[in-house]
């Protein structure tokens, strides 16, 4: 499954915008229920035991005087929150994918780096140390040559190590985003 359909589908970040849009959406319905009238009847039976039975029909009817002036502005602006509500998920819906393909493309060009330094260069820097070692025993270069080759050597394993832990760092970050541990795991969702 692609990280942005995951985070669609797990991201904490998504999950808590999605549940600020249902908010707001229950609050523009209830506002809007407050502007129409109300109309209730009511039914009750009491057993009086040695008493003749009492019997209670009522009926409700609750108009909205105000609906002009109050229930009217308080509907808008439920209606203006739903919409905010709608364009901040939408707002981290775009933050989380394009954080995702930031972290996506980091994490790849830190494998190509890691591949090029495993198969390549530290090799080859191994080679040139190992060479230089030999021809200084042998008395054909100065002893800078050799330090010169091991520093190269151990400056191609330090860059390498880093390349590593910016790869770490990166799909270290997307679990998050993803609704994942940094294990790999589901996030657990409490109510």
């Amino acid at each position: 499954m692609p990280s942005s359909a995951r985070a669609a589908e797990r991201s904490p970040a998504l999950r808590a915008a999605q549940l600020e849009l249902l908010r707001s959406a229950d609050s523009t319905r209830l506002a809007r229920r407050e502007i129409v009238p109300e109309f209730a009847l009511t039914a009750a039976y009491m057993n009086k035991q040695q008493l003749f039975p009492e019997w209670e029909l009522g009926m409700k009817l609750s108009i909205p005087l105000w609906a002009r002036q109050k229930q009217r502005r308080m509907a808008a602006e439920a209606a203006l929150m739903e919409r905010a509500a709608e364009q901040e998920r939408r707002r981290t819906e775009l933050d989380i994918d394009a954080r995702l393909g930031a972290l996506h493309a980091s994490a790849e060009a830190s494998q190509r780096l890691l591949a090029l330094y495993r198969d390549a260069l530290i090799p080859s820097a191994a080679r040139t140390f190992e060479s230089a070692r030999a021809s200084y025993a042998a008395g054909r270069i100065e002893l800078m040559a050799v330090i010169s080759a091991f520093t190269a050597l151990r400056d191609a394993r330090i860059r390498e190590a880093e390349e590593r832990a910016r790869l770490l760092g990166a799909l270290a970050e997307i679990g998050p985003l993803v609704g994942e541990t940094p294990l790999g795991e589901a996030w657990e969702v409490r109510p």
